[in-house]
């Protein structure tokens, strides 16, 4: 681990990445766990599409954990995903065991922009995978100084385990494992032959998911179902835009003689502050990102003299 030549390809790689981060506010705390069990024909189309753009179902889940993520934290420049993986390295192939480490995945911001194809961020996805190969074993510790600040940690482990648990003594294990889930967002991809169940795991207290497995099985639809571009994506479902149309319009109306558009947009983020109030492309951002956006701009400006 951390030799030299490992240390100054990271150093040179992750110069741009930036620290990622989310606002959740709960109250209690809880580790939360999501489970979505992918529809049979959609998994056989997606590993169809995987054959076809020569990449694993690995990295092609990866991607769409990638697109996700940045949508969540308004990634600007970029940013990591740590991907488990398992390995025995030289010097320990008598012993008995499986060894899991925590590889990083850069994405870069450019991979992100909306006239990108989605070919060329899994081409670039797979590319990465390859030239790193001799550069894999940095740990935790170099990886922390190298990135130089501390953020919400987004972790991806694709399972390929036909047998989700075994049974040892009598007893019986499950065969995932999560090392330190503290200050870390889970994606588990669970190939199990021919089924395929997304799990989420995370502290609520630092991320809320908003049916994040939901918006990830919509994503890979549009994908194997043809749509080229990052900018076409459409996160938000099916039983949301209806929703939002049918409640807006049941809503009251407000006379600007009555209260003030801060007001009214006060009551708004009170009552839909997780509702999406603006969605443009892959970008979808609820009124409570919305308010906390116009606040950061409204106090720059304040501290340039203005108002």
């Amino acid at each position: 681990y951390d030799t030299g030549a490992t240390i100054g390809y990271w150093r040179e790689r992750l110069a741009k990445v930036e620290p990622l981060s989310f606002a959740s506010v709960n109250d209690q705390v809880r580790f939360e766990k999501c489970s979505l069990e992918v529809d049979s024909t959609h998994w056989l189309a997606v590993r169809r599409f995987c054959r076809t753009q020569r990449i694993t179902p690995a990295i092609y889940f990866k991607c769409l954990y990638a697109i996700a993520i940045k949508r969540w934290c308004r990634a600007e420049g970029d940013f990591l995903i740590q991907e488990i993986q398992t390995d025995r390295p030289a010097g320990y192939t008598e012993t008995i065991g499986c060894f899991l480490r925590l590889v990083p995945s850069l994405f870069f911001k450019e991979s992100f922009a909306p006239d990108q194809s989605i070919g060329e961020l899994l081409a670039t996805a797979r590319r990465l995978q390859k030239e790193m190969r001799n550069n894999e074993y940095l740990s935790g510790f170099m990886l922390n100084q190298l990135v130089g600040q501390a953020g919400l940690e987004f972790v991806y482990n694709y399972y390929h385990f036909v047998v989700p648990e075994i049974e040892i003594d009598g007893k019986v294990h499950q065969t995932m494992h999560l090392p330190n889930a503290v200050e870390r967002v889970h994606f588990v991809p669970q190939n199990l032959g021919e089924k395929l169940v997304l799990d989420l795991f995370y502290w609520n207290h630092q991320f809320q998911d908003y049916r994040l497995l939901d918006r990830i099985e919509r994503l890979s639809k549009q994908v194997v179902g043809g749509v080229d571009k990052l900018g076409q994506l459409d996160l938000l479902l099916d039983d949301e835009a209806p929703l939002l149309i049918d409640e807006w319009g049941k809503g009251e109306r407000i006379s600007l003689d009555e209260t003030t558009v801060s007001g009214w947009f006060e009551r708004t983020l009170a009552d839909w502050g997780d509702a999406p109030a603006a969605v443009q492309g892959s970008e979808t951002i609820s009124y409570r990102v919305l308010a906390e956006q116009s606040e950061s701009i409204a106090r720059a400006l304040q501290d340039d003299g203005v108002g």
